[in-house]
């Protein structure tokens, strides 16, 4: 059960950094629209929250793998090594994310903010 948790976070984690790299390379530079770039942050945005599962596994495992007590120990070093490194990716990517979600919040407000504006221009 570990392993196949730790395979699923990770391909998870994976998948995301390719979120996060495609809204980095195409995002506002392209000056993609709005409500699409907010939907391809959707995943990232929701696997970040304090919530979520992929957050709860790599939390979980990775408490699991600080055991210090021989007697309490459940993963040998290769798993904690893998562990580890796991958590250390999440850990850069919700710092490369930071920035990204902050473009696309700002792009939603300013869209939103102009349909506004045209609505009103309009009455």
């Amino acid at each position: 059960a570990m392993a196949t948790m730790l395979r699923q976070a990770a391909a998870e984690v994976e998948e995301l950094e390719g979120v996060v790299a495609s809204l980095e390379a195409g995002g506002a530079a392209a000056g993609a629209g709005a409500a699409a770039m907010a939907e391809a942050a959707a995943p990232l945005k929701a696997a970040l929250a304090a919530d979520s599962a992929l957050r709860a596994s790599v939390d979980k495992m990775a408490a699991r793998a600080a055991e210090t007590d021989p007697d309490k120990r459940m993963y040998g070093p290769k798993t904690v090594g893998k562990i580890n490194d796991l958590a250390a990716r999440f850990k850069a990517l919700e710092a490369r994310a930071a920035p990204v979600l902050a473009t696309v919040a700002s792009a939603e407000a300013a869209a939103a903010a102009s349909r506004a504006e045209a609505e009103a221009q309009a009455r």
